[in-house]
Formats: structure tokens, sequence, C-alpha cells
């Protein structure tokens, strides 16, 4: 495809393309008379036009190629301005007057620009301006505020709120102009000597003004009413071309290098698609035309003309690549952005079964790698458009000649990434047997050699016999933290702390001494099996594991005496877990009691390295979402508002540490050298705060939630989705799963208030996730549980849509998948209360119907 974006037009190349149309080219302008004859008369009638529509209609093009010259003609000099309000140090209203001087110096008007301190009003006022051109005639400048959205758009922060708000200066300055109103500060000098007014003629017109903009922002503008009542008495929408018009516009300007049959073929296939091009029985009159695609197909035939050396346009030649026209369009204006733009495109903005879909612009702008500007630049593309629908900004493609383009590519990649994970996970597989083969025979090899050595050592003293104790607390150590890490490993991880726990138990048995070392080592095994038993499913067998780590715990403080800091850290690690099946099995007053335990244990002791911070966050984290879920029986209000009184300075607590300890290892993670293993600990430490952090957010948006703060829920779990995007590159599967959960929760809430359509593009991204999930380690219990309450949630936005097919058939796909989990998991009593969930909403469906 030609890439050349240059706007030099001629006859061999009429068509500019994606490019607008300027001043210069003017004669290559056709198919918009009739708009620029009634923009004309506009502008001659009041001071201030607005003219806006869709983008890619042509606005800009109309303006320079088409108005312009007719302004000219009457003695009118028209200032094109489009503010740079991302990048520029320079004040807006700085621009407006450089931009004044500029157009006085190109076109030799006699006229002194703008001061620096005079305002828009003063100096279109003045006595002692006017508007000289070489010709002797005076000139009326015509100030053209050309894309005027981008001030709401694209205006950083600090540029509203460092002393001034350039956004409400510039519009109040161009209020004043464009109302007559003469500002404050002028009737403040006028008041203090009147003799000033002779400086200023009141009545003097002596320029016009127009705005143009986008239609999706056609709120915001309503919305300066006040300040501006005449911004919406003097407008004109512009709207696609019909069929003529895009024909006038075709044969005018490269009619010699096409015949009329091709030309109505090529608005055909522009207006409807490659179905229709041959269609002898559609009449043109009834056809829309966009005219920046029109211009793009035509600019991309002349080329392919160029390059095979023909003279003309022929039929042959637009059957033959108008495919390749559209996938070269495509791929020219996709293949130079971040990899998630054609990503989030493709999945969409499309329909599975390739129909153009539309997306709101929040939910793309919350996926990892999008960012506005990526979306304007696409806009500006023409591959893009937004469009506002019941107060929400939506995203969607130009056109449906894109579809089967974008559908094939979507098709290929997909096919392409499913053969890469299919690889990766069988690579994973095996190097994941082969590398826990190895860990197990490793680590057996070092304990029975070291079990010989550290048994001859322990026979002999008891300061070896501390060294085995060391020893084997550091072994269980790193497994607890390896179950966290990597909730797939726990299998593994059972079955390595069941030959631990065996060979600490011969170990016993051989020396026929009572060793401490044994029970401490038991009751910590316990406490992982325990752990790993749950992420199995297995509720009831991890009850029985908790049960006998609190015996093998009792008899250590019985045969000591009292507990050592080691021993009362081993007791919390108990309680939060044998919390957490509590709340499992919704026992909130047992969880509640074993977290205020955990805490009152913590409080005695000194908060000392990596692990022990986590577990006093970890403990904090748990202690106050269980005060926000132990919701008593027939509270009353002053109860409540002392409960939540609680969880809220506990939360607090909660926070501060995560974000003290996150940060601390993100600047280690930063400084220390990747080649060192401790690069590697102060990466894990960051991701295990990071991890902690997302929960931290989820229990804030449980506390709103109590609240009844809705808003403050929905921003808690759109900051929830940015850190998993932050974690990505360094905590992959995690981050997956914290963006999935958390656009899963996020997606109920929009879904109460209305807002379904957002609900579903979410939703859709996070059941891929928990597919994928439940498909690569079946043997996790939680992954097929939150496959079908997100598959749930999908039918909840089509019964809020009002497709009700749709609804039911999400509830009974969702039913199935966790029938099937059901039999696996006969314990797990999260599948029976989400499948009681389902079942409720079927039967609400069949009987409403």
């Amino acid at each position: 495809m030609n890439n050349d974006k240059t706007n030099i037009l001629d006859d061999q190349h009429p068509w500019p393309g994606m490019m607008s149309f300027d001043e210069s080219c003017s004669e290559y302008f056709h198919g918009r008379e009739n708009e620029v004859k009634e923009l004309h008369r506009l502008v001659r009638r009041n001071m201030l036009t607005t003219l806006f529509g869709r983008s890619g209609l042509g606005k800009s093009s109309l303006l320079k190629a088409g108005l312009f010259p007719n302004l000219r003609e009457q003695d009118y000099l028209p200032i094109y301005i489009r503010l740079d309000v991302a990048d520029s140090p320079i004040p807006l209203i700085e621009q407006v007057n450089a931009a004044i001087k500029a157009a006085f110096d190109d076109n030799q008007i006699e006229a002194e620009p703008p001061r620096a301190e005079e305002t828009l009003w003063e100096y279109f006022h003045r006595e002692d301006i006017d508007f000289w051109m070489s010709n002797h005639h005076l000139a009326v400048p015509v100030l053209v505020f050309d894309q005027f959205e981008e001030i709401f758009t694209l205006l950083p922060r600090d540029k509203e709120t460092n002393g001034h708000d350039q956004r409400m200066d510039l519009v109040t300055a161009l209020a004043e102009l464009i109302e007559n109103r003469p500002p404050a500060s002028v009737v403040r000098k006028l008041e203090a000597d009147p003799e000033q007014s002779s400086k200023y003629d009141f009545s003097k017109k002596s320029c016009n003004i127009i705005f143009t903009f986008r239609e999706d922002y056609l709120g915001h503008f309503e919305e300066l009413r006040k300040l501006i009542p005449s911004i919406m008495t003097n407008r004109l929408r512009l709207t696609c071309m019909d069929g003529p018009r895009a024909f006038k516009a075709i044969i005018d300007s490269g009619g010699h290098l096409l015949e009329d049959e091709v030309a109505e073929r090529i608005i055909k296939f522009v207006a409807c698609g490659e179905d229709c091009v041959q269609g002898d029985d559609i009449d043109l009159e009834s056809l829309e035309v966009e005219p920046a695609l029109l211009s793009v197909i035509c600019r991309e035939l002349n080329n392919k003309r160029i390059d095979s050396g023909q003279e003309q346009i022929t039929k042959n030649l637009l059957e033959g690549h108008h495919d390749s026209i559209i996938t070269d369009f495509y791929e020219e204006n996709i293949s130079d952005m971040p990899p998630d733009c054609r990503i989030f495109i493709e999945d969409l903005l499309l329909t599975d079964s390739g129909h153009r879909d539309s997306c709101a612009l929040e939910t793309i702008l919350a996926k990892p790698g999008v960012t506005r500007g990526d979306i304007d630049k696409l806009v500006t593309r023409r591959l893009l458009r937004l469009e506002e629908r019941f107060g929400v900004v939506r995203v969607e493609l130009t056109h449906d000649l894109l579809t089967t383009v974008i559908r094939e590519s979507r098709d290929s990649r997909r096919a392409q990434i499913q053969l890469e994970e299919q690889k990766r996970l069988e690579k994973k597989r095996r190097r994941q047997m082969a590398a826990v083969g190895l860990g197990l025979l490793v680590i057996s090899v070092i304990l029975c050699s070291t079990t010989y050595f550290f048994y001859q050592l322990a026979r002999r003293n008891d300061q070896d016999r501390e060294r085995l104790l060391g020893y084997l607390t550091a072994l269980t150590t790193e497994i607890s933290d390896h179950i966290r890490l990597y909730p797939g490993s726990a299998n593994f991880t059972r079955y390595l702390v069941e030959d631990v726990e065996r060979f600490a138990s011969v170990w016993e048995q051989e020396s026929g001494e009572e060793v401490e070392a044994v029970d401490r080592l038991k009751a910590n095994s316990l406490i992982l099996q325990s752990n790993s038993a749950m992420l199995h499913g297995q509720p009831k067998q991890a009850q029985h594991l908790i049960k006998e780590a609190a015996q093998a715990i009792e008899r250590i403080e019985q045969a000591d005496g009292k507990s050592d800091e080691w021993l009362l850290w081993l007791k919390i690690d108990l309680l939060l877990q044998r919390g957490s099946i509590y709340n499992h099995l919704r026992l909130r007053n047992e969880a509640a009691k074993d977290y205020r335990r955990a805490s009152e244990l913590i409080g005695k002791m000194e908060i000392e390295g990596n692990r022990h911070q986590r577990r006093y966050a970890r403990t904090l984290g748990m202690l106050g979402g269980s005060i926000l879920r132990n919701v008593p029986e027939e509270e009353t209000p002053s109860q409540q508002k002392t409960r939540l009184k609680q969880a809220e300075i506990i939360l607090t607590e909660y926070e501060n540490k995560i974000k003290e300890m996150r940060a601390y290892w993100e600047r280690e993670v930063a400084i220390r050298n990747e080649q060192e293993h401790s690069a590697a600990v102060a990466l894990r430490e960051w991701v295990l705060w990071s991890r902690e952090m997302s929960r931290m957010h989820g229990r804030w948006a449980l506390y709103y939630k109590t609240l009844g703060q809705m808003d403050k829920v929905e921003q808690e779990y759109w900051v929830r989705i940015r850190n998993a995007s932050e974690m990505l590159s360094k905590d992959p599967f995690y981050a997956r799963i914290i963006h999935a959960y958390s656009s899963y929760r996020l997606a109920e809430i929009l879904i109460d208030s209305g807002r379904a359509v957002e609900a579903e593009g979410l939703l859709v991204v996070a059941e891929k996730t928990a597919r994928n999930l439940a498909e690569l380690d079946s043997e996790i219990a939680y992954w097929p549980n939150m496959h079908a309450r997100f598959i749930m949630s999908m039918g909840d936005a089509r019964k809020a849509l009002g497709d009700t097919a749709g609804a039911l058939e999400k509830y009974r796909k969702a039913e199935s998948t966790l029938r099937k989990q059901q039999e696996k998991f006969p314990d797990f009593t999260r599948n029976k209360s989400v499948l009681d969930d389902i079942n409720a909403r079927i039967k609400d469906l069949q009987a409403a119907n």
C-alpha cells in the first residue's frame, strides 16, 4: 500500500486518502457544494457559527477547501486555529493571539496584532483597529477553531489547576467577544476612568467565529449555553454524502481516470460492501457514503492503477483488489500501534460471528496497554469513530467494510495464539514435571544425606538439634511461600510436605527421643496441607487437617509451658487458615473470632522480617473484611456505625502498611542487579505485596458497598483493574486473575446501574481468563466456580438488555459447567450456593415467560 501521507494533489493524484483537503487543493474538492453554500450563509448571518458531525465526514476539508476560498472572495480572512492542548507550554489564549499574528503576516494585513495584556473583546472593539488588505479592502477576520472538542478531551490536568483553569479562561474570553459582554477588567477600568470608554467601539462587529467539533461532544457544548447563549442558534450538522454527491466528488475530481460505471461501483462498494458492487437494482439516491472512506478507496485504487501502468481504474482493478485495499488500509493503520490496540479492536468491536459491535470507551481504556492517545490516533486515521449514546461514549469501527478483514485477522491471531499456547503448556508441563521431580529428588537426597548427618549430630548435643530445627523450619517456610506464589503447585507441594512429615516421624522413631522439632514441623505441614485441601475443593479435609495442627501446637505448648516467637507465628498462621475455612463455610462469627485472636497475638510481638510483615498485613486485611461481613442480627444504626468505624481504622492501617512495603520493594527491584539472587527475592516480595494491595482495594470496595456508596465501589474496582495491568509483566498469572475477578465485580455494579453493554465488554474478557484457568489446572476447585459465576453474570447482562433467550442460554451454560464440578468437588460448598443462584434465575425467567 502506498504510504504517502502528503497532501499534494494533481491530475494523476486527485484524491488525498486519509488526509483532509486543504485550501491549496480546493479545485479537487467536490460533492459538498450545498454544505459550503449553507455554511457561508451562516457565517455571514451571525457572529458565531458551529459546525459539527461524526468523525470521518470531512469537517476540516469542508472548511479549508470549501469555505475558505469562498470567504476570501467576500473579503473575509479565515484564521485557522487548531489549539495544541496536550503538549504546548504556551497558554491557550496566547496561542490564539499567535495564530492571529501569523495570519496577518501571511496575508499582508496592515493591523497591530493583539497585545499580551488585552482581552479578545478589547482587541476587536478598539477604535484604532482596522484590518486592511493589500488590495485596500477592509478584511473581516474569521477565527476558525477546528476540532474544538479537544479542549475537553486532551487538556492535561496541570493546565487546569496551575493557578488558572485555561479551558474556562479561553471559553470566557470567547464568550465575552461573541456575546459582546465587556470583561470585568474593562468594566472596572471604565468605572475608575470613564474617559477610557472613547478607546472602544461597543457596537463594533469586527470578526466572526466558527467552532467545529465531533458530534459525540455536542453535550459539552450545550453546557456552555449559560456563558454563550448563541452557541447553538446558528449551526450546521454535517452528514454523510448521498450517492449522487459521492458520484460528483469522484467524477469532478478524477473523471478522466475512470468511467462512470466504475465510479458507481466504487460508491456501492464503499456504501454497502462487495455484495452490492454489481447490484444494478441499487439506486445511488438511497446510499449513504462517508467521504473519508470514499477518498481512501479512490486513492488506493489509483495507486494500484499507477503501479500496474494502466491509464484508468477499471472494473477488473476494483474487483481484483477491493479485498486487498481494505486489508492494506487496516494493516497500515494498525501495524505501528501497540499490540493491545489490535487486540481490543478485534476482540471487542466485532461479535463472535464477525458483525460490527461497539464498546464503551472507559471499558477499553481499562484494558492493559491502551491509552486515550491511541484511540484518538485511530479515530484520526478513520479506523474508529466515537459516538455518545445515552450519556456513554462508545467506540466502534468506521464501516462494515472493515469487518471481514478484521475478523480474518482476529481468527488468524487467535489460531496462532492457541497453537503457541498449546506448545507453551506442553513445554511447561514437561518442564514443571521435570522440575518437580528433580526438586523432589534433590530435596529427598538432601534430606536423606542431611538426615544421617543431623541424626548423628543431634545425638551428640542440643545445639545441633537446634540446627536441624532451623533447617526444617526454613524448608516448610519456603513451601508456604511457594503455595502462595503458585496456587497450581499446591498438589505437588502437598506430596512434598507429606514426605517431609514422614521423614520427621521416622527420624523420631529411629532416635527413640521426643523431639519438639517434629511436632513443630507436623503443625506447619498440616497448616500447609489444609491450605492445599481448600484449593482442591476439600473443605472437610481442610478442617480435619487444621484440627490436627491445633492439637500439635497444643502439645508443644504443654511440653514447653510457654510460647516462643516462632510458635506464636505458627498459631497466627493456623488462625488465619482456620478463619478462611470458616468464611468458606459461611461461619462468619467463628472466622471473626480467629482473625481477632490472630490480631491480638500480633499485638504482643515485634514485627520484623519480610514474612512477618506480610503476616501482619494479611491479618489486618482479613480482620477488616471479617468485621464488614459479620453483620449481627437486628443491628442498630449506632452499632453499625461503631462496627464500620472499627473496620475503617483497621483497613487504613492495612493500607498504610501495604503502600509502605510495596514502595520499598519497588525501589529494591529497581536498584538491585538483575543477575543477583537478591533481585529475584526483591521481585518476589514486590509481587506478594502487590497482590495484597489488590486484596486491599477489594476490601475497601466492600466497605463502601456497606455504606451504599456505589460510585466509590466502582472506583475501587477500576483502580484494582489498573493495578492488575501494572502487575502484568512481573506477575502475569495472578494479574490476569485479579483483572478478571475485578472486571466481574465491576460488571455486577454496571448491570445494576443500567450499563449492561459496558458490563458485557468486561465479562467477555473475564470469562475467557476463567475458562483458561479451569482448563490449565482442573484440580483447583476455585477456577470452574469462578468461570460459572462469570457466565451467570453474562446472563444477567443479557437479561438487562431484554435478551431473554440469550440470558437463558448463559444461565444454562453456567449451570452445566458447575454441575460437572459439583460431582468432582462434592464438599466445595461455594459450588452449591452458586448453583442455587443460577437455578433461581432460570426459574424466574421461565416463570416470566
